[in-house]
């Protein structure tokens, strides 16, 4: 599971516009409820010289966050990023086009409000342009009328930092990183100067000191009926781990480092769970060594047997798992490896199976690889409170297995080392989760001597409807091949 969603919980608009008499302002006037947020500049029209506003506020569950992380759901920082989406809402108005938005934290603690009024501004209440919060919350006004926001250049452990958008059509949507934002919410630790108040989202100053309009643009509130243009802050990270143990390469002058490295790991699994080796959890090390002999008993393997005088760091990676990147120049057909849990290498904690050693060479013709690829354990169902995971079976197109292939108990399986999923409602091909290739990696499926796996949370889905999933594997840097094979499941 490397997506995990935050829906906003609290949102509004604070409005400065002039109300349908063009007399009034709509400064009193809030919208916490409605399921639309907006924000724009209108310039010249109760006046000539008259400025009208809007600034959307949003706020989220930063605790909830910070309980995940401590409970190990989501990564520890630096490990994980966080990305602000907000969804664009079509319109019957004019909808502006390359205009800049100002993405700023908010300063102080403010109130959603009841009204739903967007268009005659008719609910008034708080939060609104001229007051953050009742009485009762502890504050009355914003110091500057339309919301206070940290405006000060960003410094680490100090202030906040703050973001812009470029909108060049007008029409699409955000995903914005905004991880050293979260971070500092996160890590605060009750500095006011750093305390979660929230987001606000409106037209920057670009837009207000130019003589000209730019309105309407707007996006999904959190009371939408549409499941999945809810505002989020999704956090993203790379949790696939590759065993190249049915997948290694002597290492070869036409590789490059990173591909010349082998993932090798070890699963410490105790009564049926993966638990932590002691005195090996987040942050130790072990040790693996690589043995070309093992012609001898296996509860006897002396140094002396021959292997290679490299001992690879193996680093923990998640709570019973440890991995080891190996590159090793060598001829011999097949490898051993050995295991340890101390500088010396003597105290061997795991002996692991056979290694068949493959070569890298070049070719004298371009190959067009095309994969077969399935779901071994899809159910048809799922609950939104399952974490499933999904187990990948993959083969080269047009396989023609030989009579020794096919009487094999086990299905020889293709690793595909860079292979990433994707989640479509089927009623109307909204992506409900996208493939997550880039930087990110979030959506990179591992895999293991049992081929391809990934797991995923199911509370990422609206109930009640049908979703496929596809699959796209990375053919050269940057480009990638959707495979034909869709996998159907229901949310219940």
């Amino acid at each position: 599971m490397a997506i995990k969603r935050y829906t906003a919980n609290k949102d509004t608009v604070l409005y400065n516009a002039y109300k349908p008499d063009m007399t009034t302002r709509a400064t009193g006037s809030n919208v916490g409820l409605a399921d639309s947020l907006e924000t724009f500049f209108i310039y010249g029209q109760q006046a000539s010289a008259s400025q009208e506003q809007a600034k959307i506020l949003l706020d989220f569950p930063v605790s909830s966050m910070s309980t995940d992380r401590t409970a190990g759901t989501i990564p520890a920082s630096g490990s994980c990023n966080f990305f602000l989406r907000l969804h664009n809402v079509a319109h019957a108005f004019t909808t502006p086009k390359d205009f800049i938005l100002a993405v700023q934290p908010v300063s102080r603690s403010w109130n959603e409000g009841y009204g739903l009024d967007l268009d005659a501004y008719t609910d008034n209440g708080v939060a609104n342009w001229t007051q953050a919060a009742s009485a009762s919350s502890g504050y009355t006004s914003w110091t500057t009328e339309g919301g206070d926001f940290h405006t000060a250049s960003y410094t680490p452990g100090t202030t906040l930092p703050a973001y812009t958008v470029t909108m060049k059509e007008g029409t699409e949507d955000i995903n914005l990183n905004i991880t050293s934002l979260v971070e500092e919410w996160m890590a605060a630790g009750g500095v006011a100067q750093r305390a979660n108040y929230g987001l606000g989202v409106y037209m920057s100053s670009s837009i207000t000191d130019a003589a000209s309009s730019s309105y309407t643009k707007r996006f999904s509130a959190r009371g939408t009926e549409y499941f999945f243009s809810r505002p989020t802050i999704e956090v993203r990270w790379d949790n696939s781990t590759k065993d190249d143990r049915t997948n290694f390469y002597a290492s070869s002058s036409l590789a490059t480092a990173d591909d010349n490295a082998n993932g090798l790991l070890l699963y410490n699994q105790i009564r049926g769970r993966l638990v932590d080796i002691p005195d090996k959890g987040s942050g130790e090390v072990i040790y693996v060594k690589l043995f070309v002999d093992r012609d001898i008993p296996t509860d006897y393997f002396p140094e002396s047997t021959v292997h290679f005088p490299t001992a690879w760091t193996a680093s923990w990676v998640a709570t019973g798992i440890y991995s080891a990147s190996v590159a090793l120049n060598t001829s011999a057909s097949y490898l051993y490896d050995r295991w340890y849990t101390d500088e010396d290498k003597t105290l061997c904690i795991h002996s692991g199976s056979r290694i068949t050693v493959k070569d890298i060479n070049a070719s004298s013709y371009n190959p067009n690889t095309d994969y077969v690829v399935s779901i071994t354990n899809l159910k048809t169902e799922y609950s939104q409170d399952d974490v499933a995971r999904f187990q990948v079976f993959t083969r080269a197109k047009g396989w023609s297995p030989n009579i020794y292939d096919v009487v094999q108990a086990t299905p020889q399986h293709e690793i595909v080392e860079d292979l990433y999923y994707q989640v479509k409602r089927v009623a109307d091909s909204v992506v409900a989760v996208e493939f997550g290739t880039g930087s990110t990696n979030h959506t990179r499926c591992s895999y293991d001597a049992s081929g391809s796996y990934f797991t995923m949370d199911m509370s990422l889905f609206e109930s009640d409807y049908m979703y496929q999933i596809s699959f796209a594997r990375k053919k050269t840097s940057t480009e990638y091949v959707e495979l034909a094979d869709k996998f159907k499941f229901r949310i219940k």
